[in-house]
C-alpha cells in the first residue's frame, strides 16, 4: 500500500506530463523508459505481480517499454494510462509543424495544466518559437516580434485566460495565439467597432446579469456597420486598429481592439445615433439569431 501511494503521489501531485516538457525532447524520452522501468522493478518485487505482455508498442518517440499484468492491477491501470497519455502528447508535439492547425492542438496538449509564469525549458522555448515563425501570418504586426524574440513566456491573461507571450530584446513581451489564424483585416475592424462600443453604450444599459444586448434596428449591428464603412478603404481603416494588452484591466473596459482618435470618436458617435438596443435572454437572442438568417 506503501509503494502504490508513492507512485500515485509521485504521479499525480508532480503534474508529470505538463513537469515533463521543462525537460530537453531526450531526456523525456529517457524519463519515460526510467518509468517504465521503474514500474517493471517493484512489480517484480511484488509477489502479487506477475509477467505479462507487451503493451506499449515501438513509436517515433517512446522507444519499447514492458509493462506487466497483476490480480491487484491498481498501480498497472495507473501507469499505463499515463504512460499512453505522455505517448500521445509526444507524438502530438512530433507533428506540430504538420500544420496550423496541428501546431495549435500541440501547443494546447502541452499546456493543458500549465499555470500562468510556468517556466518553460530553453529548448521547448525554440521549439514553440519555431511554430510562430513558421505558422504565423507574416503580414500580422506581431510578425516582427516574433523573429526578433529572445524567447518564449506564459502568461496570465484577464478573463482567467493564459496565453503565450514572445520575449522582446528589452525583456518585455507580447502576447501571442497559439492558433496562428491568418489576418482578417475586415474582421479585426469589425471586431473594433465592436470592442469600441461595448462597455459604454451597451453594458451600461442591460439591466439583468446573463441577459443579451441585441440590436433590434433593421438590418442589426451588421446594417449600422456597413453604412459607417461604405465609404472607407478598409486597409486605411485597420491600420487605425488599436490591440489593447490582454492582461491588462483596463482592456476590459476599452475591448481587446479599438480604434485610435479621431476614429475613435466619429464610430462612437455614429453607433450611438444609429443603434437601437434591446435587452433579450439568452434562448430568445438565439431564436431571434437564427430567424435573421433564414
Amino acid at each position: 500500500m506503501h509503494r502504490m501511494h508513492h507512485i500515485h503521489r509521485y504521479l499525480c501531485q508532480g503534474g508529470i506530463i505538463s513537469s515533463l516538457f521543462s525537460l530537453s525532447f531526450s531526456a523525456m524520452a529517457n524519463f519515460i523508459s526510467s518509468l517504465t522501468s521503474m514500474t517493471a522493478s517493484i512489480i517484480i518485487s511484488d509477489s502479487s505481480w506477475v509477467k505479462g505482455r507487451h503493451v506499449i508498442s515501438r513509436t517515433s518517440v517512446l522507444r519499447e517499454s514492458i509493462l506487466y499484468k497483476t490480480k491487484s492491477s491498481r498501480i498497472h491501470r495507473y501507469i499505463t494510462r499515463v504512460v499512453y497519455k505522455v505517448c500521445n502528447v509526444f507524438k502530438m508535439w512530433a507533428q506540430r509543424l504538420r500544420g496550423r492547425k496541428a501546431f495549435g492542438k500541440a501547443c494546447n496538449e502541452l499546456t493543458r495544466r500549465w499555470k500562468g509564469g510556468h517556466d518553460i525549458a530553453p529548448e521547448v522555448q525554440q521549439e514553440i518559437l519555431e511554430g510562430f515563425l513558421k505558422f504565423y501570418d507574416k503580414r500580422h504586426w506581431k510578425y516582427q516580434l516574433i523573429e526578433n524574440a529572445t524567447g518564449i513566456a506564459y502568461v496570465k491573461t484577464i478573463a482567467n485566460s493564459k496565453s503565450f507571450a514572445v520575449v522582446n530584446p528589452d525583456g518585455t513581451t507580447t502576447t501571442v495565439s497559439r492558433f496562428c489564424k491568418p489576418v482578417n483585416f475586415r474582421q479585426d475592424v469589425i471586431s473594433a467597432c465592436r470592442g469600441s462600443v461595448h462597455y459604454e453604450q451597451i453594458l451600461k444599459k442591460k439591466k439583468t446579469r446573463g441577459n443579451h444586448m441585441d440590436h433590434c434596428n433593421e438590418g442589426g449591428f451588421a446594417a449600422i456597420f456597413e453604412e459607417w464603412v461604405k465609404d472607407k478603404d478598409i486597409d486605411d481603416v485597420y491600420a487605425q486598429v488599436i490591440h489593447n494588452d490582454p492582461r491588462l484591466k483596463s482592456t476590459r473596459r476599452a475591448g481587446f481592439k479599438t480604434f485610435k482618435e479621431p476614429l475613435l470618436t466619429e464610430w462612437t458617435i455614429f453607433h450611438k445615433a444609429h443603434a437601437k438596443l434591446k435587452e433579450l435572454t439568452p434562448r430568445e437572442h438565439m431564436q431571434l439569431t437564427r430567424n435573421r438568417l433564414n
